[in-house]
């Protein structure tokens, strides 16, 4: 089957992209738009800006709704600050519209990531529950441990994977777990190390396609999406905004 054949099954990609527009000085923020979805037809995406006053930032909440009455199909949180960082609350799809294939929670990940691109923020912060690790590095957010105890126990589970195809990586993590038990190992250089080493563990975990519940980090985790690696990956994305049927060019 023809990829092009295989998207338009998934997503109406015959339909006219939506075009986002922006709003505000310091911060921008979307205008609110309608979409069209090929599965739960048109959806309306609303934008709330609430400015912070005691800690002079932006809160952000943006939701997905079938209509103005209905209650959010999805939503998110963010807080921006004058620095430009963003700090990624939460996102929530209601529960009878999750793992259906309808990709809400993808949906609410562009928009973070387009405010994100247009705000342009060094980096988007995040404090991942263990569950959603794995759905946070398929959109480039990459680990961003710094407590000894976390990261003891993401390399100890880690290096107890019996797969096959992982072998190399969990030889790798034996290592480092003999290295987080000698003090001067434990400083800034090697903390970035450990996290380089989780992200290739947790990409390769995703590139293989293996069951994602036989190969946690049943840790809550910071993870963080820079730039830098925002723009490394802009095809990425693009071909994400596109598939959703929305015209928006990183």
């Amino acid at each position: 089957m023809k990829i092009n054949s295989f998207l338009s099954q998934i997503f109406n990609t015959s339909r006219t992209p939506t075009k986002m527009n922006w709003t505000g000085k310091q911060t921008k923020v979307q205008v609110p738009f309608t979409l069209r979805d090929k599965n739960l037809g048109k959806l309306k995406v609303r934008v709330k800006d609430t400015f912070i006053k005691p800690s002079q930032h932006d809160e952000i909440t943006i939701s997905i709704n079938k209509n103005k009455f209905s209650s959010p199909l999805a939503i998110e949180k963010l807080d921006i600050f004058k620095n430009k960082n963003i700090y990624g609350k939460n996102i929530e799809v209601q529960e009878n519209f999750r793992n259906k294939n309808l990709r809400l929670g993808e949906l609410m990940r562009l928009m973070s990531v387009a405010q994100m691109n247009e705000n342009k923020s060094p980096v988007m912060e995040i404090y991942s529950k263990d569950s959603a690790i794995y759905f946070h590095a398929k959109y480039k957010f990459q680990p961003a441990i710094d407590g000894y105890t976390t990261i003891d126990k993401a390399i100890t589970q880690i290096a107890s994977d019996k797969h096959p195809l992982l072998k190399e990586l969990v030889q790798e993590a034996q290592q480092f777990k003999e290295e987080i038990w000698t003090t001067e190992s434990y400083n800034e250089n090697w903390i970035d190390k450990v996290n380089d080493f989780v992200d290739r563990y947790i990409q390769k975990v995703l590139e293989y396609k293996l069951p994602i519940k036989e190969h946690p980090i049943n840790s809550y985790i910071n993870m963080k999406l820079t730039r830098e690696n925002l723009l490394k990956n802009k095809d990425f994305f693009n071909q994400l905004f596109t598939n959703h049927g929305i015209d928006y060019i990183i």
